[in-house]
This record gives structure tokens, C-alpha cells and sequence, in this order.
């Protein structure tokens, strides 16, 4: 496997619904997208949904500080990009939160996978760490240094765009 896209977000807003009925403000997150076996896609996805592809999967962890609804969470999502009747999208395999009512929310409303687990994340310089565990078992950890420039070849090829970073 291999990290072909890091970024840390800082943003003002972030929409959940076209309607905007819940809005998280000041989000911080960190999204890894890396290249997998095309075997372990394909083993995951239910039907109907085809592999991508390319063999994608999209983590992210994230803190939301203040939202519009009354809860601060953290949440981690593991999400394999795949294809449904030609369409491109993402099949959410896990989504940990730490706060049960964003549990609840998440999954009795929007239908995510969601369970409460532990989750760190922290930015100190260039370097971002982030975790998360449930259980006791520490299934997602992420040691990244930002602004490293992705080569505009790969970039394009992986939908990203030039000049990321």
C-alpha cells in the first residue's frame, strides 16, 4: 500500500444534508486515499456495487469541534471507492465516533455504520498524528507530514487534480 493523497483540513463549515439542517463548523480532519489489492476490494464490496478501477480506499479522521446541533465528536471513517451502475462513489466499511449521541444520529438517521470508539487526533507543525480504537484494538493509525507535493502525473491519474499536496 502506498499514500497517494494526505491533506489536513481546516474549514469554517461542513454540510451534512442539501438542506443544511446540520452544519459543523471549525472541522479539522485528516484524508488518506492509497492504493489496495484489487482482491481485497472486490471481497468487500456487497453486490451490486463493482470495484473501481483503481483498487481506492479513502481514511479520514476528523474533529468536530461545534456544530449546529449541539454535539462535538470525532469521527474516523474507512470508505473503498467502488461503482454503482457506472456511477463512482464511496461503501463506508467503518465509521467510529466518541460520542454515542453522534452514534445515534448518524446511524439510526443517516444509516452509516456508526459504533463509539476512541479517536486522537493532533497537528503539531507539519506533522499530523491521528488514532482509533475500539475494543482495545487500535485498528487505524496515521503518522503523516503535510505539504509534500504529489507528482502531477499521479495526481491526475488518481482524480485529484494538479498541484496537490
Amino acid at each position: 500500500m502506498w499514500v497517494i493523497f494526505l491533506s489536513l483540513l481546516k474549514d469554517d463549515r461542513k454540510t451534512l444534508t442539501e438542506k443544511e439542517a446540520a452544519i459543523i463548523f471549525d472541522a479539522e480532519a485528516i484524508n488518506i486515499i492509497y492504493e489496495t489489492k484489487p482482491e481485497i476490494v472486490e471481497r468487500l464490496l456487497p453486490p451490486p456495487l463493482e470495484p473501481f478501477e483503481i483498487p481506492l480506499v479513502r481514511v479520514y479522521i476528523a474533529n468536530f469541534p461545534r456544530t449546529n446541533f449541539g454535539i462535538i465528536y470525532k469521527e474516523v471513517a474507512l470508505l473503498l471507492v467502488c461503482k454503482y451502475k457506472g456511477e463512482i462513489g464511496v461503501y463506508t466499511l467503518s465509521m467510529p465516533v466518541d460520542n454515542d449521541m453522534a452514534m445515534v444520529l448518524g446511524r439510526d438517521i443517516f444509516g452509516y455504520p456508526k459504533k463509539v470508539g476512541n479517536i486522537h487526533l493532533e497537528k503539531k507543525g507539519n506533522n499530523v498524528h491521528g488514532w482509533v480504537e475500539r475494543n482495545g484494538v487500535r485498528f487505524v493509525e496515521i503518522n503523516a507530514k503535510t505539504g509534500i507535493k504529489i507528482p502531477e502525473k499521479q495526481a491526475i491519474k488518481h482524480g485529484l487534480g494538479a498541484n496537490k499536496s
